[in-house]
């Protein structure tokens, strides 16, 4: 018997995260298993030299595959194991857990109810604390890109989104 495809796919892209994965995918698992039994893991592993990938088959999770891109770069490897998700619903967050895992549930939520994407915010205390210089990039790279496109999003470069397979497919 063929089991059930997955509801949900999950990409972590990680470049030479080896010594974090095993304690994201710890925090990850369970609260990913709880929201929606039917879903999978997949590591995108973009480039990474430490064994990232490695590591990640050594530890033999159920439910967790890698994908590997063997150039870097994050758009490069989220399109490449977004593309391999086999989940109705697919997205992705970040492994350093900069938006805390516990997020999915209310993006998940708003796929279910129609929405094409839902997308992570950092929070003013998570903002805090990330060094000032960055915290300046990034609100000036929001706001022209708020500009340039007309989007109300708050964040645009946020580790956690979420989106239905079949909106983000020809996109």
């Amino acid at each position: 018997m063929t089991p059930e495809p997955p509801i949900l796919s999950l990409v972590i892209p990680a470049r030479n995260e080896a010594a974090i994965l095993e304690d994201t995918l710890r925090v990850v698992l369970p609260a990913l298993r709880e929201l929606e039994p039917r879903s999978e893991v997949i590591v995108g592993d973009s480039g990474s030299t430490d064994g990232t990938g490695d590591r990640v088959r050594e530890l033999g999770l159920p439910g967790v595959r890698v994908v590997r891109a063997d150039l870097p770069g994050k758009g490069r490897i989220l399109s490449r194991a977004l593309a391999e998700a086999r989940g109705g619903i697919v997205g992705f967050l970040d492994a350093d857990l900069e938006i805390p895992v516990g997020t999915l549930a209310p993006l998940l939520a708003r796929v279910r109810q129609g929405a094409d994407a839902a997308v992570a915010a950092k929070t003013p205390e998570t903002d805090r604390e990330r060094p000032r210089l960055r915290r300046f990039v990034s609100r000036t790279y929001n706001a022209v890109v708020g500009l340039l496109f007309g989007s109300r999003l708050p964040d645009h470069q946020a580790g956690c989104k979420l989106f239905r397979a079949d909106a983000l497919a020809p996109v």
